[in-house]
């Protein structure tokens, strides 16, 4: 059985977290302001040729994963569907890593599109691996 912890502070450590993303990835872009590097033709080029993730994706970065659950190019932006696909996904990588605790944004919740309940309820419905011992959903402070 997994305990879940429904929290905006971190009760215990991790080893895995999942982020609420969307398709170009511009939710977890950083606000920080760095020194560009590359000539500018080359970050138009990059830029022009980037692809939109597929929403129910998750995009791998470390110990961490980047839900894609939102698309702005909808009426809608957000998708349960999208968000019940993630789960399925991430309880392979669970499987696969043996991953004892987890780190979660209230996917759809985390940045207000629906209610926290249906977030979390959506989160104790899945058969997490036997190897997922917590976790902790994070919460909009």
């Amino acid at each position: 059985m997994t305990d879940v912890l429904v929290s905006p502070d971190q009760p215990f450590e991790v080893e895995f977290k999942v982020f609420e993303e969307d398709t170009f990835l511009v939710m977890s872009a950083s606000n920080h302001i760095r020194a560009i590097r590359e000539p500018l033709q080359e970050l138009q080029a990059q830029a022009a040729d980037q692809s939109p993730l597929p929403l129910g994706e998750l995009a791998l970065r470390g110990n961490a994963a980047f839900a894609v659950v939102h698309d702005f190019d909808r009426a809608v932006p957000f998708s349960e569907a999208a968000a019940q696909d993630c789960l399925a996904h991430l309880c392979g990588l669970i499987e696969t890593g043996e991953i004892a605790s987890l780190a979660i944004q209230a996917l759809g919740a985390f940045h207000r599109a629906e209610p926290l309940e249906d977030s979390v309820r959506r989160i104790h419905e899945v058969n997490w691996p036997d190897c997922l011992a917590r976790i902790w959903v994070i919460t909009p402070k």
